[in-house]
């Protein structure tokens, strides 16, 4: 049992898994984009979990709303409770996992396990996303990051501010010394907190009912 990365407050919790590495529990979208901001995760975790939700399904839009301030952690010690008195309490122990291991599997991990349990992830690098890690580097002034992403004969239409920038090299060279430094900082703080908040009360919306998720979807879809 993992206890380092228990507990419902926000923030990011470690912990080192003997003979696997170490992993990372993100409570809160704001405490994942503070740990993906820099480069260091890539090779620190083997894994990272991301709740949206601080407190995970815990503190999630489904739960019935309370003003107890210490409801996350009464909420989090009574799933423990039950937990701990569970007469089966991993999936290893379920008699019909195990039938089915017997019957169909064979050992774990062998390879018709792996073929019809497991699957694999890639990043998907859509159109969205390259744009929103564009913006970023434009907002935090970062113009090795911008150009990093692009073509090396990009064309940025910024509009009738700067007209249109022609070249990677070009870009990266407005981003950094032609774009007002004054308002860099605050703009990056209020886009991310507000992109933070955003993303947390969508994900409460999804957490609550099939109709709030529809509304949600609504709003979210791009045309």
């Amino acid at each position: 049992e993992w206890q380092p990365v228990r507990g419902a407050g926000e923030g990011v919790k470690t912990a080192q898994l003997a003979g696997v590495g170490r992993i990372a529990v993100c409570n809160g979208i704001a405490a994942a984009q503070r740990l993906l901001a820099g480069e260091a995760w890539r090779r620190d975790f083997v894994a990272i979990e991301v709740m949206a939700c601080v407190g995970g399904c815990l503190g999630g839009g489904g739960e019935p709303k309370s003003m107890d301030p210490q409801v996350l952690e009464k909420r989090m010690q009574a799933v423990y409770r039950i937990d701990r008195q569970a007469p089966q309490r991993r999936s290893d122990e379920n008699p019909d996992v195990q039938a089915l291991y017997a019957a169909e599997l064979g050992a774990p991990n062998s390879a018709r396990a792996r073929a019809l349990l497991h699957t694999s992830y890639a990043a998907r690098h859509s159109r969205r996303l390259l744009l929103m890690r564009f913006l970023d580097c434009v907002d935090r002034r970062d113009g090795a990051g911008a150009a990093a992403l692009l073509h090396p004969d990009a064309l940025w239409r910024t509009g009738a501010a700067y007209g249109d920038i022609r070249g990677a090299a070009a870009i990266e060279a407005l981003i950094e010394t032609g774009l007002p430094v004054s308002i860099s900082a605050s703009m990056a703080a209020a886009n991310r907190n507000r992109w933070a908040r955003e993303c947390w009360r969508s994900a409460c919306r999804r957490c609550t009912a099939s109709t709030a998720r529809r509304r949600s979807a609504v709003r979210m879809r791009i045309p």
